[in-house]
């Protein structure tokens, strides 16, 4: 299976399509400690793949279509400050454990870039903590795809996840 890659021990693995045809394998690896050993260098414990982006790019277009069963995207975190963005990634957290669908915006850009990421994300909501919701312990929920106003919402997981739902 692995063409004469003697360096692989253990376990090995290949992934090829359902249809056959000459040269099918998508992606494949293994583990290979001897490796660096072998190499001049300490023994070392490694794992390691390789894939054919174009073979797998080749698969989708033969497939025609590649359904995706994407769950809608509750929310985006926007968050401002460090206290701010450490709350938000641990409400996110706790968000996802409740079921919903929530995505941080990326830390260091401003309210407007996040505010426009979770627009570009198609969110339902945006769930905004900068450090004076973190000192009054509220979070403000604004939707994004419906119509209503911003409502500032005490901040645990259980109130932002109801208010969402409704």
């Amino acid at each position: 299976m692995v063409r004469g890659l003697d360096y692989y021990n253990r376990t090995v693995f290949e992934f090829e399509p359902s249809a056959e045809g000459s040269q099918t394998s998508l992606f494949g690896g293994g583990r290979y400690d001897p490796l660096i050993g072998v190499l001049g260098g300490d023994d070392t414990p490694g794992v390691g793949f390789g894939s054919g982006i174009e073979r797998i790019i080749l698969e989708i277009q033969r497939q025609e279509s590649l359904e995706i069963d994407v769950p809608p995207l509750n929310a985006v975190m926007v968050h401002v400050g460090d206290n701010a963005t450490n709350r938000a990634s641990s409400l996110a957290a706790e968000l996802r454990n409740l079921g919903m669908s929530v995505l941080m915006s990326p830390a260091g850009k401003s309210m407007r870039a996040q505010m426009r990421y979770a627009n570009r994300a198609n969110a339902d909501y945006a769930i905004i903590l900068g450090n004076r919701e973190i000192e009054q312990r509220v979070a403000a929920v604004k939707p994004l795809q419906f119509e209503g106003d911003q409502k500032l919402i005490t901040l645990d997981a259980q109130s932002i996840a109801k208010s969402i739902a409704t």
